[in-house]
């Protein structure tokens, strides 16, 4: 990823011979790929971008597919589990992590070409619901009773936390802000929030972000102790590494549904619920409603590789946008 192609493009349109360009950022231009996922079991559960043009994605069905042309097709990599893959992290040097529905995770040294099952690595064999890598080989992760685990070898042995969260709630969301510094949430009911200050050794609960009852939908992390979360129809945002919190009311009238996607450069994309993408250059403080890819269903994943943008709907249907270019 070019974490610089903003800068480069504006002041490339900035210059005599080009004062007339304007500049045309990711996510304003989508094609259909068409039903990319159909034949291996429609709906998404998650898609991550490793390098190089490569993708895998995990179907409800428990298949895991891989495309290596920035999603124009995709190659079935068996079915794992007959519970489906519902967390994968990258963790370079083509290292892939998977966890599945009955709390096994899975480990790919080649960019996905193989993976070994390492392992139940939850207390009950519960679902890993999230994984996060914090660099070196050290990973969190969390599962759908509350559990948080933490591993120091690219997830080879893993150490259980203990219950953090409350017992029974899905620890959807782990993102990682740099500084050694960790925030969790779990996805349905309280809204709590949780926060690591020691590369996810130890946990503190931060109290409830948002009051409702509604479901975790996204959280990333951003530059300089940045963060934003998404609960349903509220959005809010940390400029502190996540100490307090701010709402900014909703992003879109339908709520939103896929993870947020970080490009860099304060520019940041998300789904919502009819069908549409949304984007904000300004780290979240304004946005704006792009394309309706398919309206009446969720944008449910969204991968960012190269300056391409990749996502999925709730019916397994793919969409792709191209790179940031200057228009003249």
């Amino acid at each position: 990823m070019n974490r610089n192609w903003k800068n480069d493009l504006v002041n490339y349109a900035r210059t005599d011979v080009n004062a007339a360009a304007q500049l045309d950022l990711p996510g304003q231009h989508w094609a259909s790929l068409g039903l990319r996922w159909y034949s291996f079991g429609n709906s998404t559960q998650m898609v991550i971008s490793l390098e190089n043009g490569t993708l895998i994605g995990m179907v409800n069905s428990g298949f895991v597919v891989r495309s290596r042309n920035y999603g124009i097709d995709w190659e079935n990599l068996g079915r794992f589990s007959p519970n489906p893959q519902r967390a994968a992290v990258y963790m370079g040097s083509g290292r892939v992590g998977l966890g599945d529905g009955e709390g096994k995770f899975w480990y790919s040294d080649d960019m996905g070409e193989h993976f070994v099952n390492l392992g139940v690595v939850t207390a009950a064999g519960d679902a890993v619901y999230t994984l996060c890598h914090l660099g070196n080989g050290i990973l969190v992760g969390g599962d759908r009773a509350g559990h948080f685990y933490r591993s120091v070898n690219y997830g080879e042995t893993w150490t259980d936390l203990g219950v953090i969260a409350p017992a029974g709630s899905d620890v959807m969301s782990m993102v990682y802000l740099g500084k050694d510094i960790v925030l969790a949430c779990n996805s349905w009911g309280d809204g709590h929030l949780y926060r690591s200050i020691d590369a996810g050794l130890t946990w503190a609960d931060l109290g409830i972000i948002d009051p409702t009852p509604s479901g975790l939908t996204g959280m990333c992390a951003m530059p300089h102790g940045m963060a934003m979360l998404a609960r349903d129809l509220n959005f809010y945002r940390s400029i502190d590494w996540g100490l307090t919190w701010t709402g900014l009311g909703p992003i879109s009238p339908v709520g939103t549904e896929s993870d947020f996607t970080y490009l860099g450069d304060g520019l940041v994309i998300i789904g919502d619920r009819n069908g549409r993408i949304w984007r904000s250059s300004d780290y979240g403080e304004h946005w704006e409603g792009l394309d309706i890819l398919n309206a009446g269903h969720y944008i449910w994943k969204i991968a960012y590789c190269d300056g391409i943008l990749v996502c999925f709907d709730d019916d397994g249907n793919c969409y792709r946008s191209e790179p940031a270019r200057i228009l003249v």
